[in-house]
Formats: structure tokens, sequence, C-alpha cells
């Protein structure tokens, strides 16, 4: 049997540790895995995960034990555990609990693109099995300009001013070397829109080069020629957001032109024609949550066997929504139960996975009825915000924040990669002063400023300043996560 540690997850390591990442992007890999999993592991364990690069299992363990001096009964105890398992598996070592992703390894024929030749960079010094920072940024996004081709009038992002990128190519260059260097998991590219960048084949060149594989996401209408370079360079996946087919639904929520759904669809048959897998993002709003327009939708895309997934999702106000669009772009509720049924009628028909699950709102009356210190406990038991802790997102100017929208706001910008390296801005006062925030630095409005579980809360844990500033205003930034007890207003 041939064995493969999943190309789907990274190990890194770090500071006394070896981080196990997923790395993001679209993936094309049959096997199910956990999106978005961040853990951490013994370094051992990463010894013995860059050894399983798809050769046979005999042949694998014979290396281990030529590499190290491990009792190989235990190894394989070990290795048995992970192979095609479709859950997490914890260890307990110490005080410590090790998690490892579902499908960590899998029964394959294939090779790793991205491989550990030398495990011997698993060896570390010293071991350090706490859940802490890592030690150097692991996932960094970077905005390339805030423009777009269409005009969405449910938009979330701040185009208040309009920017390209002002970050020189060659300094774009630099700045993924360093991020490789760093042991950088993935690099995303976003807009406004990513085809709107003049040098995006060559930067798309430059990613491949480093075994980059951004997540690429548009609503542009791609030409034959585009289509074939993505093949051709090695990225054979893309997503596209489509909120709809019906001419009079997109013209309202997009501003584009009669012609701009026969370029969509001739995308879809130059995308399907050179093998280009392509993922659908719906977002729904007050506008297209019918079901003629999701039939849409679904009577197109069922043309097509190189459909990822289809996925729908709901709508949010942003801070930054049109003053005209303001209390009009979610949907309403009863809106949206007519469109979950009609997915769940025709969900068995696809030949591609439909992820509707979550659209309407599940309101939980056994939530509602908890005690104050129920609520609390499940709050602080929830999971730990990757802004700051694991990623950086840079945008167009070159400015550095820590999360893709919080855009411009002060409070959040930690450096300059114009003028900074990746290292520089991760280990700089600004960034280490605001994940080690004080309750010293709180406005006397935020409850946050005299909660006697501060430490628990904005020590390792952190919050979602995202979801605090869509919900409370740019200036009240420093309020409570929108999920706590102590949170000055609910969802209703």
């Amino acid at each position: 049997m041939k064995i493969l540690f999943n190309p789907i997850y990274r190990l890194k390591p770090d500071d006394g540790r070896v981080l196990i990442m997923h790395a993001r992007g679209l993936q094309t890999i049959e096997n199910q895995h956990d999106e978005d999993f961040s853990g951490f592991i013994h370094p051992l364990h990463a010894v013995i995960l860059s050894f399983v690069n798809g050769d046979e299992y005999s042949l694998i363990l014979q290396r281990i034990k030529n590499f190290i001096n491990l009792d190989i009964d235990l190894v394989k105890s070990f290795i048995d555990k992970l192979i095609d398992c479709d859950h997490r598996i914890g260890f307990q070592y110490g005080d410590a609990i090790l998690s490892f992703p579902s499908k960590t390894i899998i029964s394959s024929n294939l090779k790793r693109e991205v491989a550990y030749n030398n495990p011997e960079i698993f060896l570390l010094d010293k071991l350090d099995l706490r859940q802490k920072r890592h030690k150097t940024v692991s996932y960094l996004t970077i905005m390339l300009n805030n423009k777009c081709v269409t005009n969405c009038y449910y938009c979330y992002a701040d185009k208040r001013k309009p920017t390209n990128c002002l970050i020189s190519y060659e300094r774009l260059c630099e700045i993924i070397h360093e991020a490789s260097e760093l042991g950088v998991v993935s690099i995303d590219l976003i807009g406004g829109e990513v085809f709107l960048y003049p040098k995006w084949k060559e930067l798309l060149i430059e990613l491949r080069k480093y075994h980059f594989h951004p997540l690429l996401s548009t609503k542009m209408p791609l030409t034959e020629s585009d289509v074939k370079f993505l093949c051709e360079s090695g990225h054979h996946t893309i997503q596209v957001s489509l909120d709809s087919l019906i001419p009079e639904t997109l013209n309202v929520m997009l501003r584009v032109s009669h012609d701009y759904i026969k370029k969509i669809k001739h995308m879809f048959f130059m995308l399907q024609k050179y093998g280009v897998k392509v993922a659908v993002h719906t977002v729904l709003t007050s506008k297209n949550s019918t079901i003629d327009d999701m039939k849409s939708l679904f009577d197109f895309l069922c043309e097509f066997d190189n459909v990822l997934y289809w996925k729908p999702d709901v709508a949010s106000e942003s801070i930054y929504a049109k003053p005209e669009c303001k209390g009009t772009i979610e949907p309403k509720l009863k809106d949206l139960e007519k469109v979950v049924l009609f997915f769940k009628s025709i969900e068995f028909k696809c030949l591609f996975p439909l992820i509707y699950t979550g659209l309407v709102p599940n309101f939980d009356d056994d939530n509602k009825n908890l005690s104050f210190d129920n609520k609390m406990n499940a709050f602080l038991n929830g999971g730990i915000c990757a802004g700051n802790y694991s990623q950086l997102f840079i945008l167009p100017d070159g400015k550095v924040t820590i999360c893709e929208e919080l855009y411009w706001h002060p409070r959040f910008i930690l450096g300059d990669i114009n003028l900074q390296s990746l290292q520089e801005i991760w280990n700089s006062e600004v960034a280490l002063s605001l994940y080690h925030i004080k309750q010293d630095d709180f406005s006397d409005s935020s409850a946050c400023k005299t909660c006697n579980l501060f430490e628990r809360c904005r020590g390792l844990k952190q919050v979602c300043y995202r979801d605090i500033v869509r919900r409370y205003g740019v200036e009240h930034w420093d309020y409570p996560d929108e999920k706590c007890p102590k949170a000055p207003y609910k969802y209703t």
C-alpha cells in the first residue's frame, strides 16, 4: 500500500513545536479534509509525516527506522491511526492535546508537490507545546486593488478611495520570496478584481515557482486566452461569483451591461474546455433570494462537469454600504426559507456539492435560556481569530493590517510593506502591543474596560475585531465581541 501525507496540509517548525495547517485555496483532491484546520504537533510526529511521501508503506517505515531511533511498532501504530481517518484525532502529551486533522494520511498514488526532503528541520532545539501566537506569519493575503468590473450594490468593501496596486511588481516578488523563507503556508490574492492587475499573469507564475496556489475569485468574464494561461501555468481552480442568470436581477445587483451574462457563460465553457475546475459562490440578497434566480443558476451549472461546488451565502450589511442601500441588502427570512426548500429539492440532482447549510438562522431557544455564566463559558471556549495570530493582510498601497474587512482602520495598521519586511511587521511593537492589548487602552464606554475576564478573552483567544467594527461602527472597535454576553446589544 502506498501512503501520502495529505497534500492539503503543511508542516511548519514554530518555536518548540511544529504547526500542521490547511493550505487553504480551492482544493481539487477528492479526499475529505478539514478546511482551515490549524494545530500543532510534537516535532517527532512531524519527522514521521515528512517521510510519508507516497511510496510503499513498508519502504517508508524502513526510511524512518534508518533516520531516527524510534520504536518502529509505535511509529506504525501512530501512522495506522491516521490513514484515511475521516475525523480529527487528538493525542495527550503532558498537559497538551496534539490534534491531527481528518485524512492527515491518505492511501494514494500521488506525490506531494511540497516535499519535506530534509526531516532534520523538525529536530528542534527545545520543546514548547503551548498554544501561542505563531512565531512568524503563516497566512498572507495580498489585496491588489479595490477596483472591480461590476458595481455590486451589496459590496462590503471600502471603496471610498479607489486604489490600484502601489506596491511595485519587484517588491511583490520580494514579498513572495520572503514568505517562502518564513514558511508561509498560503498566499491569497484578492481585489477588487485580481484580473485587473496588469501583471497578474507574471505574478501567478512567480507564486507557482514557490508552490503557492492562491485562491482566485472573480466576477470578471475571462477570455479564452486567459483561461488557457491558467491551465498551462498550473492554476487549475478558480472561484466565480455568480448571483443570478436573470438579466434584470444582475442589472439591479451588479449594474452590468447587457452582454455580461453572455460573456460569463462563454467563460464557463472555456473553463470546461481547458479543464479548469470552478467553484461558484452566490451572495443572497433581497434582490435575488427567489426560486427563479436560483433555478437560473442551477439549470446552467448542470451543463458542466468541472464544477467543484456551488456555495450560496447570505449577504450582511457592511459599514461601507452606500447610503441608498442601507437596510435593503439582507434577504427576508421568509424568502430564505423558500430558497432553502428549493435547494433541498434539487440537492439529489446535483452532480456537484451544493453547500447551503446555515443559510437560515437557527434561533436556539435552549441557548437563549442558558445562564449568563454558561453563555460566557461558551463564548470563552470559542475559536481563535487568525488576525495578528497567524495571518496578515496587505492593502493595495502597502499598508498591512490584520484582516481583510478592517481595511485602513488606523487602529489595526501594523506597518508598511513598502518600507518593512514581513518579519519586521510581524514582530513590530505595533503588532505585539495590539495582540497583547491592555485594559487601559479601552474607552470607558466599553464593558471590556472593567471586565474581570479580560485576560481570558483578550489573551490567547482574542476577539473578532471585524465583527465588532461591522456591528458597532469604527469608533467602537474596543467594544466586546458581538458573541460576548456583555455586548451592548445582540442580533434580533
